[in-house]
């Protein structure tokens, strides 16, 4: 599958739904904030992609052709350690039913959110989606496993 790569912008404003780090996520009405598998801890919001973005960039017919995926991980230092961390993917398959989201309660805003930057697909060299696996190191060798797993996104840190 040929990777396609993204860039990384600081924006203020984006459109609702349009794909980005950090901010506030684009969410529907009465959305059930994910939370970590060991308690009720809020998990963090990171990221949204939209595919109908990502499909105008490079068609993948292996992707949905619209949709708005999010990426929900854990705040806590220690569990980020741990081998299977806190998280949750989220598929919101009509982003016409989107809005600008909040936190919920017991979030710190300062904590928990990500200075936002808006994603731009096609070229750049802030990461990528797709193509060949990562080249995983030290405690990550081995963690991938290229006949059941695909590569989503790779950031550069």
């Amino acid at each position: 599958m040929p990777s396609v790569g993204l860039s990384l912008n600081k924006s203020t404003s984006l459109a609702v739904g349009a794909s980005k780090i950090g901010g506030l996520p684009s969410l529907p009405p009465n959305f059930e904030w994910p939370v970590s598998e060991y308690g009720d801890e809020p998990l963090g919001y990171v990221l949204q992609l939209n595919f109908a973005e990502l499909q105008a960039a490079r068609p993948t017919p292996e992707l949905p052709t619209r949709g708005v995926l999010q990426l929900f991980c854990s705040l806590d230092e220690s569990d980020l350690s741990s081998a299977e961390p806190s998280h949750a993917l989220v598929f919101h398959a009509d982003p016409s039913k989107l809005v600008d989201g909040e936190l919920p309660e017991g979030i710190d805003t300062d904590e928990a959110t990500l200075e936002q930057r808006s994603i731009t697909f096609g070229s750049g060299d802030a990461g990528r989606m797709l193509g060949d696996p990562p080249e995983l190191r030290g405690d990550l060798e081995g963690a991938f496993d290229e006949e059941e797993e695909v590569l989503l996104l790779e950031l550069d840190a």
